[in-house]
């Protein structure tokens, strides 16, 4: 069976294959630190895991989409109804991410992440 131009586990084909058929392929990067094209206010390029800073600290995720419990798990700020998440973006504004809301890491302008303990009267 001649697997050059099947999909690869990604669903890309393979770029020598797909160039064959005349297709334009999309590098895929191994790894990209979003907030280095957040400063920038570009969308980062597709990569199979994703460097994100959370208060100072950075982490990796293995998904372009991951949700704000997601986030305040990975930075050990447990249990995460206990804190809020924001993220700051491209000129500095700050957005509060809902714990159960998707946030996409490919999106262009997020610079990174910073949490916070809800007082006991929050929440």
């Amino acid at each position: 069976m001649d697997t050059s131009s099947s999909p690869n586990h990604h669903g890309l084909t393979d770029s020598a294959a797909a160039n064959d058929a005349g297709v334009d392929t999309v590098e895929v990067i191994e790894i990209v630190e979003i907030e280095i094209y957040g400063r920038d206010n570009r969308p980062p390029p597709p990569a199979r895991s994703y460097k994100v800073k959370i208060d100072h600290e950075h982490y990796v995720f293995h998904h372009r989409r991951v949700t704000g419990r997601d986030l305040l798990v990975k930075a050990g700020k447990t249990p995460p109804d206990h804190y809020e998440i924001e993220k700051r973006v491209h000129g500095g504004k700050y957005i509060p991410v809902g714990l159960d809301e998707y946030i996409d890491l490919g999106e262009p302008g997020i610079e990174v992440f910073e949490t916070f303990p809800l007082d006991e009267t929050e929440g």
